[in-house]
């Protein structure tokens, strides 16, 4: 999965030189990272922390759908399988949230 992410990546990124016509070392310094880190997450080695993807989806111009697809391909890649981090930050931020997951888990438990 981690390629996948990487290939959207690439893609994304790719797109927007195309339709900007900036450079790819500008975009670069827009996300204030190195090229040696957008290398290594084109190539899979890599999966962008929470913060850097906001940046991303912003510099990027990502529609609501990619930045769902954004999020879920970095939370697959993830090693540890994380919860996509625009989910967790929401969460975290609402305990209504919480109480309809835990009734979701209380009612899986039930059906099993």
């Amino acid at each position: 999965m981690i390629d996948k992410l990487g290939e959207f990546i690439k893609k994304k990124v790719d797109r927007k030189i195309n339709i900007s016509k900036k450079k790819k070392s500008d975009i670069i310094k827009e996300f204030g990272i190195t090229s040696q880190y957008l290398h290594d997450m084109e190539n899979g080695k890599r999966v962008p922390s929470a913060n850097l993807m906001k940046i991303m989806i912003d510099v990027l111009g990502l529609s609501e759908k990619e930045q769902i697809e954004l999020y879920d391909l970095a939370s697959e890649s993830h090693k540890l399988k994380r919860i996509p981090a625009d989910i967790e930050e929401y969460i975290i931020g609402n305990d209504s949230a919480k109480t309809e997951i835990r009734k979701l888990i209380s009612k899986n438990k039930e059906v099993k």
